[in-house]
């Protein structure tokens, strides 16, 4: 996470970390074949033989382009998205799964479905419907300069992915995931109260 990255060298210098880039499943699975020691993932309903630890709600919008019908909106419910077509990831990644399974949310999965949440942005961006963006995504985009997309947020309640970290239980390497977690903390936004987490099933 490029938003914790500087913050971590600084206060676990001695930490060496090597990253891969892995689809929920997979990373699942090499967390129980000892592949990997821990994983930093949307956290999943409890997994038999690993241990989770909270580290923030990710916060949930709804991307437009400026000539959407709901770019003028100030926020969208929960309640206005169901049923709602919108651009979604390839089956597999967690946010799709989320959007499809708690939000009953169609995906237009005969027209597009993305590889990456840059190819829904490209999308996104050329007017070609709405998805779903992580809070961090966001951030990132805006700060990179992109402002052909609107964002909205989604209420009553709030909606957000419990973001966290995964190890095998009993693992050696779990007071470094309490470090880990303790310094990634201390530089992510407070989250409002009426945040309501919505959790991944898989």
């Amino acid at each position: 996470m490029a938003k914790t990255g500087a913050t971590v060298s600084t206060l676990l210098p001695e930490l060496k970390i090597g990253l891969h880039e892995l689809e929920t499943h997979e990373l699942l699975r090499q967390l129980r074949s000892g592949d990997i020691d821990v994983g930093i993932l949307v956290l999943p309903q409890a997994q038999v033989g690993l241990r989770s630890l909270s580290l923030w709600q990710e916060k949930l919008w709804l991307g437009v382009g400026h000539n959407h019908e709901w770019a003028q909106k100030k926020q969208v419910t929960r309640t206005q998205l169901l049923g709602a077509e919108l651009i979604l990831l390839k089956e597999g990644h967690c946010l799709a799964d989320q959007a499809q399974q708690l939000c009953q949310i169609k995906s237009q999965s005969h027209a597009f479905r993305g590889a990456s949440l840059e190819n829904l942005r490209y999308m996104v961006s050329a007017g070609n419907g709405a998805t779903l963006v992580p809070q961090l995504s966001m951030e990132a985009w805006i700060s990179h300069g992109d402002n052909t997309i609107t964002y909205i947020p989604i209420t009553e309640p709030n909606q957000a992915r419990e973001l966290g970290f995964l190890a095998r239980s009993g693992s050696a390497y779990w007071p470094s995931v309490e470090a880990l977690n303790s310094a990634m903390a201390s530089v992510l936004p407070e989250v409002s109260k009426d945040t309501q987490t919505l959790p991944l099933v898989i």
